[in-house]
């Protein structure tokens, strides 16, 4: 499956993630191209005080995944169905929806 990610500060971003799907920069990823389900692993929520926007412009689900052991609203994935959005923040330890 082949998936682009884009940030709002680059039109187009091929190092926005590694081979496994990995969201490595801050600020808003549009992923697009998803025709089945495509996961997005966040960076580590320790320490950081970031923000993603993630908006899902595709016809698949984008599954949100928390690094290793952390979580997001005490799960340790979330569902992004196609064409929905979500804005995510570290707390310093773990991933909150806001």
């Amino acid at each position: 499956m082949a998936a682009t990610i884009q940030r709002g500060d680059r039109p187009s971003d091929p190092n926005a993630i590694d081979g496994f799907g990995r969201v490595i920069p801050e600020g808003t990823v549009l992923i697009t191209g998803v025709f089945g389900t495509f996961n997005v692993e966040l960076p580590t929520a320790v320490g950081s005080n970031s923000t993603f926007l993630i908006k899902n412009s595709g016809t698949g689900n984008v599954v949100v995944v928390a690094f290793a052991g952390e979580v997001i609203e005490d799960d340790a994935s979330m569902i992004l169905p196609p064409h929905s959005a979500m804005t995510i923040q570290s707390t310093g330890a773990n991933w909150i929806i806001i």
